[in-house]
């Protein structure tokens, strides 16, 4: 008896059109005249597919390669084919992209968590070998972690508090839907034994999977960010938030690009056009350069404004993205706090929200005599104004210590006070650095303090004879953090409420900074200027 065919394993990268995208061409990018295709009715019932096969241009580096072998150098031109394929199951439109098919593919059409929340469910949960994520704080942070072998989420070390999951790779724990499993978000990537024939029981099963409701326990934190998907609701925060930039209320509202492209780390960021002005975090940036002769900002920053990366060598467009998509906000909405990000409105898990504050109101105020804080007052002019006013200050501002290595080092304190405070100033405003930085800051420069004597005594030979006594404390064999006092100063927030002024996620990380600082026994203070 023959042996049984196996069919070859093909990577498909599928896309789940929103319900209320009822026909293929209403999910096509705007401006994308591509030629179309049916399917034959016996292979792949309602299949289109939609395609571009532009002539083939010069390959850009090949002008730099001429001077070198003139004539004899080929043309190495090249052909970028984009290809969509769309058909039908279950009363839902589903598209595989071929070549660069993604291009062809309008991003508003798209349901934003299908590859992922898909893969979750069916991937094995012990075989993960890369995982994308997005930090949600004052500064975002977008990166991807591989290893070497397959293991569990908690061998990437992700904060589960601050990194929202956007992408991962891992094999399938059911070989008879795939074998293989990896998602972008709204992009599912799998690898299966099919052919186009399969497709849509593929799709079926795949549905399924991102229908259930409740995820795997191994990743059962990441619903404490909730994907809002009522229109009423996400009309509503649209609405709040637009009140709050037509009206200059800014505060937690920002900038961030969305996603990570190839070499995107050599990308020139412009608003609008690939001439136009630099990108700038601070949606006040945006917004002076915006064309103000529109009816609604967001209707803008959804549709006609954009956010372009740009090859500063050839000065052409990479990518762009919508403004809107690079909105990053906190809006507080009839008693719940909401967080847009990535152009989806989140609600955030109460009970998390609860625990946050709860924990952050525990930190102590402390009395001070600093002087205020002048609007947009540079931090190391600040730290030198404060010393002087307050004699009971040493400033340490820039006052770095080596550690770890030439290029490695570290600020102790912005100043430390005869009192055993030493105090870490960040500006919360739109030049901050980062909050988060500072609290990791603090932290870092408290368990070398505690821990390493070399790090004291180069500390101590820093401050002025006015604190002989802390220095002395410092070169001791034996060191006593109970005594010391590590205290945030956040510049532009509520003297009477320092901590419940900041945007939601820097609160999550002073909590868990400040948990870490009294476990090295080291005493915790927040205070607002």
């Amino acid at each position: 008896m023959p042996a049984k065919q196996t069919k070859p394993l093909e990577y498909v990268s599928l896309y789940l059109l929103k319900v209320e995208a009822k026909k293929p061409e209403s999910a096509l990018a705007a401006g994308k005249h591509a030629k179309k295709l049916v399917a034959d009715t016996a292979v792949l019932p309602g299949g289109q597919l939609h395609y571009l096969a532009p002539p083939p241009n010069p390959v850009g580096w090949r002008s730099f390669l001429l001077p070198g072998f003139g004539s004899n150098l080929p043309d190495f031109k090249s052909k970028h084919v984009s290809a969509v394929l769309f058909f039908p199951r279950n009363g839902r439109i589903f598209a595989a992209t071929f070549g660069y098919g993604r291009s062809l593919l309008a991003e508003g059409k798209l349901e934003p968590d299908f590859g992922l929340r898909t893969a979750l469910q069916l991937c094995d949960p012990e075989t993960l070998n890369a995982v994308d994520y997005r930090t949600i704080e004052e500064r975002t942070r977008i990166g991807r972690v591989q290893l070497s072998d397959r293991a569990s989420v908690d061998a990437f070390r992700m904060d589960l508090d601050t990194d929202l999951l956007r992408g991962m790779e891992a094999r399938s724990r059911d070989p008879k839907v795939c074998e293989r499993i990896a998602a972008r978000w709204a992009s599912l990537t799998v690898g299966a034994r099919v052919t186009i024939k399969d497709l849509p029981a593929l799709a079926a099963a795949l549905l399924k999977a991102y229908t259930t409701k409740k995820l795997p326990r191994q990743f059962a934190w990441i619903d404490n960010v909730q994907r809002i998907t009522d229109p009423s609701t996400l009309v509503a925060l649209d609405s709040e938030l637009e009140a709050r930039l037509d009206g200059n209320n800014h505060t937690g509202i920002r900038l961030a690009i969305p996603e990570i492209i190839a070499d995107s780390a050599d990308m020139d960021a412009k608003l609008f056009q690939p001439t136009g002005n630099d990108f700038d975090s601070s949606v006040q940036t945006y917004l002076d350069a915006r064309e103000r002769r529109v009816s609604s900002t967001l209707l803008a920053a959804k549709n006609s404004h954009k956010i372009v990366l740009v090859d500063p060598s050839s000065g052409q467009q990479r990518a762009a993205f919508p403004v809107y998509r690079c909105l990053v906000a906190e809006v507080t909405y009839q008693g719940q706090l909401y967080l847009l990000a990535d152009g989806e409105w989140f609600s955030l898990n109460e009970d998390f929200v609860k625990q946050t504050n709860r924990a952050v109101n525990r930190i102590p105020i402390l009395k001070h005599k600093l002087p205020a804080w002048i609007p947009n007052e540079r931090e190391d002019k600040w730290n030198l104004r404060a010393c002087k006013q307050w004699t009971d200050a040493a400033c340490l501002d820039k006052a770095n210590i080596p550690y770890g290595g030439s290029q490695s080092r570290i600020e102790p304190a912005d100043f430390l006070t005869r009192s055993r405070i030493l105090a870490h100033v960040k500006r919360r405003d739109k030049n901050s650095s980062g909050l988060s930085h500072m609290f990791s800051q603090g932290a870092v420069s408290a368990q070398l303090i505690r821990q390493e004597r070399t790090f004291r005594k180069t500390l101590a030979a820093k401050l002025p004879s006015s604190h002989s006594a802390a220095a002395a404390e410092l070169r001791r064999v034996t060191f006593d953090p109970t005594r010391w006092t590590v205290a945030y100063v956040v510049l532009g927030a509520d003297a009477t409420k320092p901590a419940q002024d900041l945007p939601f996620f820097s609160k999550v990380n002073l909590m868990k900074h400040a948990d870490r600082l009294k476990l090295m026994d080291f005493r915790v203070g927040i205070i607002g200027i």
